[in-house]
């Protein structure tokens, strides 16, 4: 595959990505801006931009990092028309209530991400001796996550569960895809984009740190949802403390990382951040298990969190991550590059400003200025759409220097 035909692959899939998140900032404003988030709205973002965006950069980022041949000029595109067929029948058959359409969609989101894990997996065994797999790996664990997850949010739509079944198969549902398939990529990523961003070296023993939080994270993970679903409150903490003990293996290379050089920019702001509201979101979820006396008071504390741990973290990522890879996707000579960036991240202040507003007034109990909250996300997402915009006019612009 040339390097046209891949930036071309790149920016149709951010393109997508970018379209869920306005579709996600216009549900905000048709649903009625003060109320609480909506099925469909926390879906546009996770299983819509977030989904597309690991797909097609967690593919590009095993490629990479192991040294591996690229994939044929068709394979990106086929997938990228299959994953959007199933993510939007999910999103119009649960809305609908369509059982049929559901299983159905959920079916062919089964056979993507099958697929997808497939091919990480044979990219990682062939890599297997490269520096970098261990990293590569974090998406393995990721995408069986999401098999899970969504076998367990299909069971929730279309089955007829009893009402304390129903609270832990929910409380399955949004580990498995908040600490699982959206955690797990994000870690493995950044214990190369991280650097990358900041424009700074790694530092010594990122191999070893990622092996040790992987181990700890996805057996946290597996222990923490047995517990969950047979409500064994045990072995779900174990499982949870497990998997805060992987988060923190990771912050030392990240810290040490940024003590090298210290975030600077919108893109490793909104990073930094967003690591941050994870961290915030796992202290919660913590001691939302210590004192829930039941699965219904869990459920409705993993209710209140989901909502901005969504938000701060998952989407923040997506946005600081995006900032870095939209100038290199949109290509060009050195000084182009850097003109592309300057004009993406022109309002990049602005949107982390709005973004982490938002999510602190999402993370207040609910009072008048958590009604807030949700404009403020959706005004965040504008304005980064109006960020790539104004880099794309940038990068046109640049061509005939070029």
């Amino acid at each position: 595959m040339s390097r046209s035909t891949r930036q071309a692959g790149h920016t149709a899939a951010n393109a997508v990505v970018m379209g869920y998140l306005l579709a996600a900032a216009v549900r905000v404003v048709v649903h009625s801006p003060g109320a609480a988030p909506d099925w469909l709205l926390v879906h546009l973002l996770l299983l819509g931009a977030l989904t597309n965006a690991i797909v097609t950069w967690s593919s590009h980022f095993a490629i990479a990092l192991l040294q591996q041949p690229q994939l044929p000029a068709a394979v990106p595109i086929v997938r990228l028309l299959v994953l959007n067929a199933a993510v939007v029948g999910v999103l119009v058959a649960v809305s609908e209530g369509s059982r049929a359409g559901t299983i159905g969609s959920a079916a062919l989101l089964t056979l993507v991400v099958l697929a997808q894990l497939a091919a990480l997996v044979r990219i990682g065994h062939a890599g297997r001796a490269r520096r970098f797999a261990p990293t590569v790996r974090f998406y393995w664990f990721a995408a069986a996550a999401l098999l899970l997850g969504v076998s367990a949010g299909v069971t929730m739509a279309v089955g007829d569960l009893p009402a304390a079944w129903y609270e832990r198969v929910y409380l399955t549902h949004v580990h498995l895809n908040l600490f699982g398939w959206i955690t797990l990529t994000v870690l493995g990523t950044l214990f190369t984009l991280w650097p990358t961003a900041l424009r700074t070296r790694m530092v010594t023993g990122l191999e070893r740190a990622a092996t040790a939080c992987l181990l700890c994270c996805a057996g946290g993970l597996a222990l923490a949802v047995a517990g969950l679903l047979s409500w064994t409150r045990p072995l779900a903490t174990v499982g949870l403390l497990l998997y805060c003990a992987g988060v923190l293996v990771f912050l030392d290379p990240f810290v040490r990382t940024a003590r090298r050089r210290a975030p600077h920019g919108a893109a490793t702001v909104l990073l930094a951040a967003g690591t941050g509201w994870l961290l915030a979101g796992l202290g919660y979820d913590v001691v939302a298990l210590f004192r829930a006396a039941d699965p219904y008071a869990l459920a409705a504390d993993v209710g209140d969190l989901a909502p901005w741990l969504l938000t701060g973290f998952a989407v923040q990522i997506l946005i600081g991550a995006l900032s870095v890879l939209v100038p290199v996707v949109l290509g060009g000579s050195p000084s182009v590059n850097r003109r592309t960036a300057a004009a993406l991240n022109r309002l990049g202040p602005a949107t982390a400003a709005l973004l982490n507003a938002g999510v602190l007034l999402l993370a207040l109990p609910d009072s008048a200025l958590s009604r807030a909250a949700w404009p403020l996300v959706a005004a965040a997402i504008v304005l980064f759409a109006a960020s790539v915009a104004a880099a794309v006019v940038a990068r046109a612009g640049a061509r005939p220097a070029g």
